[in-house]
């Protein structure tokens, strides 16, 4: 089996919030960029990637560039075509060069799977039939405390029992505004449900807010408590706007029971 094209498309699609009506997450749409590699064999691979804000349009084209290199490949050898992708740029392999990438190795997974006929899943090892979800996007910091609770409360009547929240509040924010956010979240929820917390590399260090991070403030130990200890994500902060701070996440991560989930936009290869 050999790949004979790539098609690349930039898709728009509105960012309504689906699970319990809550406020759009940074504006009314969201860009996606999607590959399809077809084959000789008439199989098609779908695979998918996502930037948002503007860099959408050169995510598509570094797209563009990188699914090239898959054309006359088997699609079944998917280290050795990912090799070569990887092998074509100097970038890499962080960055938008991974974002892009990641869209190939999904459109290589999906030939795979219908080539022999099972899903991506028992491909990875079919260790469980179900999976648990939590529900991520109607409490976000973008929402009043009003449109928490009933969005919150929303959720909780359709049985979810793991959510995710935001915190690093908009405009000035104080370590007090955030906790009081949980607790309030925390009393109208209950000690049943599970809540985790993305912080979206937004607590710089050396300002007040960060204490929220480390364990021993009180702030830290607040929030640990009304978390269930159960997750906390990307609260690192970057240098300037371009790298994470590595020293700072090992402090964080070293000094918070939370599952600490610091470095999920590094867009690095692993």
């Amino acid at each position: 089996m050999k790949i004979t094209s790539a098609r690349v498309r930039r898709i728009r699609l509105p960012a309504d919030e689906p699970l319990a009506g809550g406020p759009p997450l940074l504006g009314p749409t969201r860009d996606f960029v999607t590959l399809s590699l077809l084959t000789d064999q008439g199989i098609e691979g779908v695979g998918y990637t996502f930037f948002g804000g503007n860099l959408s349009a050169s995510l598509k084209t570094t797209l563009e560039t990188l699914a090239a290199v898959t054309i006359g490949q088997d699609p079944l050898a998917i280290e050795a075509v990912m090799g070569k992708v990887y092998g074509s740029t100097l970038a890499g392999p962080g960055g938008i060069v991974t974002l892009a990438a990641s869209a190939i190795d999904i459109a290589l997974w999906d030939i795979r799977g219908k080539a022999l006929g099972v899903p991506v899943a028992t491909l990875a090892g079919g260790a469980r039939s179900k999976v648990a979800v939590y529900a991520s996007g109607a409490l976000s910091r973008d929402a009043s405390l009003d449109q928490l609770l009933t969005c919150a409360a929303t959720l909780r009547e359709r049985g979810w029992k793991q959510m995710k929240t935001q915190l690093a509040l908009p405009g000035d924010t104080t370590v007090s505004k955030e906790v009081e956010r949980i607790r309030r979240l925390r009393e109208l929820l209950g000690p049943d449900i599970d809540l985790m917390c993305d912080i979206n590399q937004r607590w710089e260090a050396g300002h007040g807010v960060f204490e929220c991070a480390v364990e021993g403030t009180p702030s830290g130990e607040a929030l640990t408590h009304l978390c269930n200890g159960l997750w906390q994500e990307t609260s690192a902060p970057r240098i300037g706007a371009h790298r994470v701070n590595w020293g700072i996440l090992y402090v964080v991560e070293r000094s918070t029971r939370f599952g600490a989930r610091s470095a999920r936009h590094a867009h690095r290869r692993r």
